[in-house]
This record gives C-alpha cells, sequence and structure tokens, in this order.
C-alpha cells in the first residue's frame, strides 16, 4: 500500500438528517485533504436524497446515493465504502456522523500520522471528541453485564473507560482498544482485511466489533490527543424512545458475546437477567424523577 499518495473518501451515514448532513458535507466540500465524499441515504422518510442529491448534483467532489433500505449502521456504511471501492482508488476512508463538527487540520494530522508511521500496522485512527468519550476498552462479558444495570454501574463504575494514566496526553498519540463510531479514519487495507462492518447489528457496538476483528488481525488503534472534534449528537437516533434503544443496545450487546466471546448460554441467561433488571431499574428512576417534578411543582403552586 503506498501511504504516500492518499486518496482520502468520506464517507457520511444519512437517515432522516438532511440538515446535519448538508451542513457537514458542505464544510468537508472545501477540505483539500479529502477527495471524495459519498453521503449514503440510509431509505430516509424524510426526502433527505432526493433533497441531498439535488444540492449536490452540480458538485464533482460529492455523491449521493441510497442504501435501498435501512439496514443500520454498519449495513449503510458498508454500501458507501463498498461503492467508493468499486469506483476509485482509496487509500483511506473517514467514517463520519452528520452530526459531528471537525476541523481540516484534525483529518490532516490523522492522515500524516498515518503517513509517518508507515512501519506500523494501523487500522483505525481518532481524535479527542470535545463532549463525549474519546475511546473506550474492549468490552468483556462481565463489562456487559455491569454496565446492564444502573445499579451495578454506580457500585463497580464503568470498566470500559481509560483513565488519565492511560491516555498517553505527552506525544500526541496513545494505542487503544475502540474509537467512536461518530467519527474515524481507517485504512482501506484494514477495512478490507477485516471483511468490513460486520452487518449482525443494526445500531450500536459496531465500533467495539470492528476494532476487535482488527486486533484479531494484528491491527492498532489510535487516538491522537492534540487534536478534536465536536459530536454534536443531534442526530436522527435522538428520536428513538429511551426503552427502544436499550432493547437495540442490549441485542447488539448480545450478538457481540455470542459471535466473538462464544458466551455459553448460562453466560447469556444471566445477561438477559440483569438486563431484566437493569430495565425495570431504569423505569423506576425515570419515575421517579416525574413523581418528584410533580411533587416540587405542586408545592411551588401551592395546591
Amino acid at each position: 500500500m503506498n501511504r504516500l499518495n492518499f486518496d482520502v473518501c468520506a464517507v457520511i451515514l444519512n437517515y432522516n438528517d438532511y440538515n446535519n448532513t448538508m451542513r457537514l458535507a458542505s464544510k468537508l466540500k472545501s477540505y483539500e485533504v479529502i477527495h471524495k465524499i459519498i453521503i449514503v441515504d440510509n431509505n430516509s422518510t424524510d426526502n433527505s436524497f432526493y433533497l441531498l442529491k439535488e444540492n449536490f448534483s452540480n458538485s464533482q467532489k460529492i455523491e449521493v446515493i441510497s442504501s435501498g433500505k435501512n439496514g443500520g449502521y454498519a449495513f449503510g456504511n458498508n454500501i458507501g465504502i463498498k461503492y467508493a471501492l468499486s469506483k476509485y482508488s482509496v487509500n483511506g476512508f473517514l467514517i463520519l456522523n452528520p452530526d459531528i463538527d471537525v476541523q481540516e487540520m484534525t483529518i490532516s494530522s490523522i492522515v500524516k500520522f498515518v503517513k509517518q508511521n508507515s512501519v506500523l500496522k494501523i487500522g483505525i485512527v481518532g481524535a479527542k471528541n470535545n463532549v463525549g468519550v474519546s475511546a473506550w476498552k474492549l468490552p468483556s462479558f462481565w463489562s456487559y453485564v455491569i454496565l446492564s444495570s444502573p445499579l451495578l454501574t454506580r457500585i463497580f463504575g464503568d470498566p470500559l473507560i481509560y483513565n488519565n494514566n492511560e491516555i498517553d496526553q505527552i506525544q500526541g498519540f496513545t494505542k487503544v482498544d475502540v474509537l467512536p463510531g461518530s467519527f474515524f479514519f481507517i485504512t482501506s487495507e484494514s477495512i478490507q482485511d477485516v471483511g468490513f462492518f460486520d452487518e449482525g447489528t443494526f445500531l450500536y457496538c459496531e465500533e467495539s466489533i470492528l476494532a476487535y476483528k482488527l486486533r484479531k488481525k494484528g491491527y492498532s488503534n489510535y487516538l491522537l490527543t492534540n487534536v478534536s472534534f465536536t459530536h454534536l449528537e443531534s442526530g436522527s437516533t435522538r428520536s428513538l424512545k429511551f426503552i427502544k434503544r436499550y432493547i437495540i443496545l442490549q441485542r447488539s450487546r448480545k450478538y457481540f458475546l455470542t459471535k466473538y466471546l462464544n458466551v455459553n448460554i448460562l453466560g447469556i441467561l444471566l445477561f438477559w437477567l440483569v438486563t431484566s433488571l437493569g430495565l425495570f431499574e431504569f423505569l423506576m428512576l425515570s419515575n421517579l424523577k416525574a413523581i418528584l417534578k410533580y411533587l416540587k411543582e405542586r408545592s411551588y403552586h401551592g395546591r
């Protein structure tokens, strides 16, 4: 792979998020470090595909394609990656959510890092997330059990989060397990070597699955600590109700546990038991907050 001639392709996955996609693609279009932008519409129901197609019809740099169905995050991004590989010589992909903001310097720094470290077997490179988690550890069975319960998480803490001593801030980069799917760079070589994203999940855990597959193939992932991006977190998943999101999350976790960690039936039964208890805890906490709010309002109005 010739790392000195980097053809960088950005893939933006849109689902009912026309405004954010339009904003981000319009900004990225001016970045010289990006050579092609593929917008994949994941079968939106708000006319996004036709609006984006019309707005960028005169752009040589941006192409808008349709996934044909809403198959989820992994499915939609695979459509964009495979489309680009079939038409162009692409050496690396930027995977971006529509609801992020990133400066060209961040992307240029990532590309420069990959070029200057050609001796490393690099899979993914990311940047600091200004408003969220920048990286996390590969999950184990017990870490997913703990995270399935607010009570267990409160007792044991989040087992996936790196502490400050584990993130090297001095040299400007550090090796990590998993980077957020909202923004990262992955080499064409590595994404093809691991067989692309696993489409067995609809939403959530895609990053951990990809990181696991990359590690199995001997790749390493890196976080650049001297550049950043911002995840605005105003995209289409916010429209999902909490319970629905939680169930989708747990199904994705279970998929990872069974397919990649080979957890047996007893382990999965324990996982679903804690999931049920966790859902009950979430509902109780939600109802308690509603009751306290009601009582506060009653007291405020004096009746």
